[in-house]
């Protein structure tokens, strides 16, 4: 009962009118009397005459009788109506209060009760309380309270995709000291409503269930709650921790070992650290500022990242010394190459060209198998030199990428793998370089290696370069006289013919041009400007949309790439020279504005064109260029790897989704498959169990705390290769609309950048993603939906995009596999309205999402939805269902729940063939058809507009839909399941209506189900008693405070219904017995029998199935506590149902022992 009107203070003596007192004192009128304690308030105060009360609860209405009755006659008269303000026909009263208000204030119909009083019930210059009433607001953090108000997450963890669940109330009453909460701002006052002005009111009616204010959030304080060690596994002797240390601006995570002291290995070869690199200033930048980006979602802060990395005198902001790193270690590369083949290489008349060739790709090889060529340093967050990829490939356990056509593989490195890719290779490697000449012999078991890598880790054959440095070392097997020159020129050849066919398409312009304008000498001079303005159509204005300058120069890079290694084909020295030129002006380009480091690739590229084509025909009496006279030498086996590379590379252009792009050659073409990894912060510690080493950047953490950490990390990449890469286009809006606007609750991770770092490599290449976040699940132990990867695919290369320009995107859980996946289209991606982040964000989310049909639901069912267990305990007894089923019987599922039918999403209707369920509305049945639209589900479904008992006569005895002609679906599907999944209600009590339905199932088919087998889920019900008492059970029933000293202990004052539901959490119950077991209820063709025996009489007229509880207690109010559980196997199952308390409420009898209580069970 509320107390917003016990303010009433009787001390205070009632201000009445002369003219009133004349007329023989104040009539009253109390509008929403409930129990009549305002009513009793107002009748002890002088010059009151007479009161009426009205209230429209019958229940109250006798209560509020028996109150009124126990007071002094000598009080004002008091008549209770038991019906609405608004259906009376009395004369019209003095004074009039109303206490019809909810927490929300005008939830009850309250304004159109007020107005009416005041037209039709109060004189003209009556008093109306109240007379004014303020709504405040706040802002509060409460999970719990999400799953009043939304359906957080379907049957079995499965995001809810098609429909929008809701509840049809807009807010609820709570008892928010018992809920976990926190407030994210100060009481803010939203409306004041002064109940004087009538104009005002009626204006307004309708508009103020819902406060025309809005509270926002920019930026929420965290939680202060004492952080403690995670403890992760044991590994070995070394026991691992998760330390969590808290600094001034947030959390510093820190992998360490019990004792806390460096673990040896893990950092073995990082105590020299250059993260002071970037605290040079020279040619740094600084990210946006955090106002810009505050309370923004994803595609908003790409926006302001767009803009940003775009300005003339910003770009990305890596200063000088970054870049002089990265340069410097090309240059070191040399100094050490020219070292060893000086030291190793005899040096005769001739200068042996094909010796330091040969010598050129294997030291290639091995400088990248340490770690320090692509993607190393810091420009990708590694401050630890020599930095990480040889520790992975002597380290058992480490994470792997093995070939995408051997999935079947493990992606742990075991102790082979570390013999080959560790001791081997590099023993090997040495042996090669040590050489005066590199022979076919020496090669051989290192090219055995190599191959090894191919099919048992992938990724670091893609990292070496195997993509290129197998193929050679495979023709360096073989003397030169079976082809082995010509052999290592025509794949060069074909490497840049591929490069260059893959940039023919309307991708690569957005590469190069991003390449060139992020480039330092394009940032802070002169013509920053003016080359932006060219090569966007309004860049200042947001509008990031390339021009048709932007597309042509494009073509020419691509033509130019393609031109030269076609013109080193030719035996002419002037064309061969200028082939070369080409190709080294084309490397050095891509060395000054690549971001990506791949600095030492491109140049020993540019070197081996120049000994292969140009200076080793010369030194051996042949020309310049391909050595075509070599031709008919080659060997049979170097043909047959040519022609077999060529097929798998054309294969990989034409089928993208199927082969990584650095196999394929599909270099640098702005056309790269790519992903993000959403990491839900309370399970981000779990990445800790990864086997890395401790320079990783995804062990170390953020590279800054804060927003500077949050842009260096992923915003300010987002941002770029938004303009960089082709489908990342599709990329951002497929994670905006993942995350719904809880980006808060994750953490977001480029999944290349990760799997590069995790794996030690694969390099830059997003189609592996999809198979290692599967890994990454299970080596972290992700559960469902804590690690989801938002990935999208390549298109398809030249000509296929002219009729085909159709690429794919996936999301995938770490744990479950896809759970969603479709297509794009280049026309998507480069649509015209599509002119900066948040535009095509916004478009593709509102289609997606804001046309889904929307269903409003009661409180209880939403409950029950968003019962993680329920539905886990109901997935279960399905499959025990299915698996008593004879093996390969076909099986049609029967919904019979009076509920909306989400048990139809569950993961074990996979083997269900058919299933018929019924829906109460045609909203339901159009949120049905769009959830399961857009589920991976393949069964049948028939939605029919019919109650359970009318889809019982309709699938039983035989399968729905009947079938007229041919044999009949009942040979075709044998055996039937009956899900009442609802027979429990969220609330915690049995629904009586499930029983009759399947009371009248076993009635009417009986012997009727034609061999059919049948099956019930639930098996059983089971029945549990409990008494208990609690102070706020007996402030929920009964007057248990002398309000403004009136004394109604007395009174039977019950205001609740026999059946309470309330969370545990809430009524603190004191235990006065043991739960008792009363029942087991099966629900096969014993349920009638048992229904009969449960309603059997004696003589007497009593039950003959009785249950007594008795206990003592301090006479307060009692429950009978009651617990329905799903009985499966002889076994009660425990579901969060169980939290709420459903209870046959009584008060006590006036004596200070409760009455003996016999309870029909």
């Amino acid at each position: 009962m509320s107390g917003m009107l016990f303010v009433a203070h009787d001390s205070r003596p009632l201000q009445v009118p002369m003219a009133v007192l004349e007329a023989g004192g104040v009539r009253a009128l109390d509008i929403g009397a409930g129990t009549g304690l305002l009513s009793l308030m107002c009748a002890r105060l002088e010059g009151v005459k007479e009161i009426h009360a009205c209230e429209m609860n019958d229940a109250l209405c006798a209560v509020a009788k028996e109150v009124i009755a126990s007071q002094p006659p000598s009080w004002a008269p008091v008549t209770v109506h038991p019906m609405v303000s608004t259906k009376l026909t009395l004369p019209k009263f003095d004074l009039i209060f109303c206490e019809v208000f909810d927490a929300g204030l005008l939830g009850e119909h309250a304004l159109p009760t007020i107005l009416h009083a005041r037209r039709e019930l109060l004189k003209p210059n009556g008093i109306l309380i109240p007379a004014r009433a303020k709504i405040f607001g706040q802002i509060v953090e409460a999970p719990e309270l999400l799953e009043r108000f939304a359906v957080l997450e379907s049957p079995a963890g499965v995001p809810l995709r098609g429909a929008r669940l809701r509840n049809s109330e807009r807010y609820s009453c709570e008892t928010m000291s018992t809920i976990a909460h926190v407030a994210l701002t100060e009481p803010v006052e939203l409306v004041t409503f002064d109940l004087q002005e009538i104009e005002d009111l009626y204006s307004n009616l309708g508009n103020w269930i819902d406060p025309p204010l809005e509270l926002r959030v920019q930026k929420v304080k965290p939680l202060t709650l004492p952080l403690e060690d995670v403890p992760l596994r044991e590994h070995e002797i070394v026991r691992l921790r998760l330390a969590l240390r808290r600094q001034a601006d947030g959390l510093e995570v820190i992998l360490e070992d019990w004792e806390g002291s460096q673990m040896t290995w893990r950092s073995l070869g990082s105590s020299f650290d250059i993260s002071s690199i970037f605290t040079v200033a020279k040619g740094a930048r600084c990210p946006p500022e955090e106002a810009k980006v505050q309370g923004k979602d994803l595609p908003s802060k790409t926006d302001v990242g767009v803009a940003h990395i775009l300005d003339p005198n910003t770009g990305l902001g890596i200063n000088w010394a970054i870049m002089a790193w990265h340069w410097t270690m090309v240059l070191v590369f040399l100094m050490f190459y020219f070292a060893v083949a000086y030291w190793t290489t005899p040096m005769g008349s001739n200068v042996p060209w094909l010796t330091l060739f040969q010598k050129l790709l294997v030291f290639w090889n091995f400088w990248e198998a340490l770690g320090l060529g692509v993607i190393h340093g810091p420009m990708q967050g590694k401050v630890n030199p020599p930095f990480q990829d040889w520790w992975y490939r002597f380290t058992v356990g480490s994470m792997k990428y093995t070939a995408p056509f051997m999935p079947c593989l493990s992606m742990k490195r075991n102790c082979l793998d570390v013999l080959v890719d560790g001791f081997l290779m590099y023993a090997l490697t040495i042996r090669v370089l040590l050489a005066p000449k590199v022979t076919p012999e020496l090669m051989q078991p290192l090219v055995a290696c190599l191959i090894y890598e191919f099919l048992f880790d992938h990724g670091q054959h893609m990292h070496t370069y195997g993509t290129q440095t197998m193929y050679c070392f495979i023709f360096m097997c073989f003397p030169v006289d079976q082809g082995q020159v010509v052999a290592l020129q025509l794949f060069m050849t074909w490497f840049y013919i591929c490069s260059g066919w893959c940039k023919i398409g309307p991708w690569f312009k957005y590469l190069n041009v991003s390449n060139l304008w992020s480039a330092k000498y394009m940032v802070s001079v002169p013509w920053s400007d003016c080359f932006r303005r060219t090569m966007y159509k309004g860049y200042k204005d947001a509008d990031y949309r390339l021009t048709r300058a932007a597309k042509v120069f494009s073509v020419v890079c691509a033509l130019c790439e393609t031109l030269g290694p076609l013109l080193v084909l030719s035996n002419d020295p002037i064309l061969v020279q200028c082939g070369i030129v080409v190709i080294c002006c084309m490397h050095l380009y891509i060395i000054s504005t690549l971001v990506v480091d791949v600095f030492t690739w491109n140049f020993v590229d540019a070197l081996m064109y120049c000994f292969i084509f140009g200076l080793y025909g010369p030194s051996v009496g042949e020309p310049m260029g391909l050595q075509w006279s070599r031709l008919h030498q080659m060997h049979p086996v170097i043909m047959a790897v040519l022609l077999a590379h060529v097929l798998y590379t054309i294969y990989g252009h034409f089928l993208p989704n199927h082969v990584p792009y650095v196999v394929a050659h599909r270099h640098a073409a702005g056309n790269f498959a790519t992903g993000i990894l959403l990491v839900k912060l309370s399970a981000a510690a779990k990445i800790g169990k990864v086997v890395a080493h401790s320079g990783c950047p995804v062990v170390k953490g953020a590279p800054a705390p804060g927003w500077i950490g949050d842009w260096l990390g992923f915003h300010s990449l987002m941002a770029y290769f938004w303009l960089w890469n082709l489908p990342h286009r599709m990329l951002l809006p497929l994670t905006y609309s993942q995350i719904m606007g809880k980006e808060e609750e994750y953490t977001m991770l480029h999944s290349v950048l990760v799997f590069d770092a995790l794996c030690a490599h694969v390099r830059f290449d997003g189609l592996s993603s999809l198979v290692l976040v599967r890994e990454l699940g299970s080596v972290c132990g992700f559960e469902e939906g804590e690690c989801t990867l938002c990935w999208v695919g390549a298109f398809p290369s030249f000509p296929t995009q002219l009729c085909n320009s159709t690429a794919t995107w996936k999301v995938v859980d770490s744990v479950k596999g896809v759970v969603r996946e479709g297509s794009y289209t280049v026309q998507d991606v480069e649509d015209p309205a599509y002119k900066k982040p948040s535009i095509g964000a916004d478009r593709w989310v509102s289609e997606d999402v804001a046309t889904w049909p929307k269903l409003e639901l009661e409180e209880e069912e939403l409950l029950r939805l968003n019962d993680s267990n329920h539905w886990q305990v109901v997935d279960t007894a399905l499959q025990r269902a299915m698996g008593s089923l004879p093996d390969g019987m076909a099986v049609q599922l029967l919904h019979i729940s009076e509920s909306l039918p989400l048990g139809l999403l569950l993961p074990s209707m996979r083997r269900v063939q058919s299933a018929v369920a019924g829906v109460s509305s045609d909203d339901e049945k159009e949120v049905m058809e769009s959830l399961l639209a857009h589920s991976d589900l393949a069964m049948e479904v028939h939605l029919l507009l019919a109650s359970p008992e009318q889809v019982i006569q309709a699938a039983l005895p035989a399968p729905y839909p009947p079938v007229k002609d041919g044999p009949g679906k009942d040979e075709m599907l044998p055996a039937a399941i009956l899900l009442c999944e609802d027979i429990v209600g969220g609330s915690g009590g049995l629904r009586s209506e499930a029983f009759e339905d399947l009371a009248l199932l076993w009635k009417n088919c009986a012997g009727k189900l034609n061999g059919r087998e049948l099956r019930i889920v639930p098996e059983a019900i089971e029945i549990r008693f409990a008494l208990m008492e609690s102070p706020e059970l007996e402030r929920r029933t009964r007057v248990v405070e002398r309000p403004c000293g009136l004394d109604v202990s007395g009174v039977n004052a019950l205001s609740v219904p026999e059946f309470l539901s309330l969370e545990e959490s809430l009524l603190k119950p004191k235990w006065l017995s043991q739960e008792v077991e009363a029942l087991s209820l099966p629900l096969d063709s014993s349920l009638p029998t048992a229904l009969a025996a449960l309603s059997a009489t004696g003589p007497d007229g009593q039950p003959l199935l009785r249950v007594r509880l008795v206990a003592n207690s301090q006479g307060h109010v009692h429950g009978v506590v009651m617990r329905c559980h799903w009985a499966q196997g002889g076994q009660a199952i425990r579901k969060k149902q169980d939290e709420r308390l459903a209870g046959i409420i009584w008060p006590v009898d006036g004596g200070k022992r409760p009455p003996e209580l016999t309870v029909r069970s």
